[in-house]
C-alpha cells in the first residue's frame, strides 16, 4: 500500500513498523492501544522519511483496515454457506 503512495520503504521495514507500533499500543494498557499505536506508527513512518500527510493516511489505513481484516475476516470465513443462505420453504403440505 505504501508503494502505491510513492514510498520506497521495503516490505520488512513496513512490517516492522506495523508490529512495533502494535506492541507499543498493547504495552500502553489502554484498551485497543487507542492513540498510542497510531502515534508510534506515524512517528516511525516520519522518521523513515515519509511526509506527515503520507504517514497519516498510511496509519489510518493500516490500523483500522487491519482491525477489520484480523477480527472480522476469520469470522466471515467460518460461517458455512448453509448458514449464510436462508432455508428454503416448503409451500405444499401433504395430507
Amino acid at each position: 500500500m505504501l508503494s502505491l503512495m510513492g514510498s520506497d520503504l521495503s516490505l520488512p521495514m513496513t512490517v516492522f513498523i506495523f508490529f512495533f507500533a502494535t506492541l507499543a499500543g498493547a504495552a500502553s494498557m489502554i484498551p485497543g492501544g487507542l492513540g498510542r499505536q497510531e502515534a508510534m506508527m506515524m512517528g516511525l513512518l516520519t522518521l523513515n522519511g515519509k511526509g506527515n500527510a503520507q504517514a497519516n493516511v498510511a496509519t489510518v489505513i493500516f490500523t483500522r483496515g487491519s482491525a477489520l481484516v484480523v477480527e472480522v475476516g476469520p469470522c466471515c470465513a467460518l460461517i458455512p454457506p448453509s448458514l449464510a443462505a436462508p432455508p428454503e420453504r416448503q409451500t405444499s403440505r401433504e395430507p
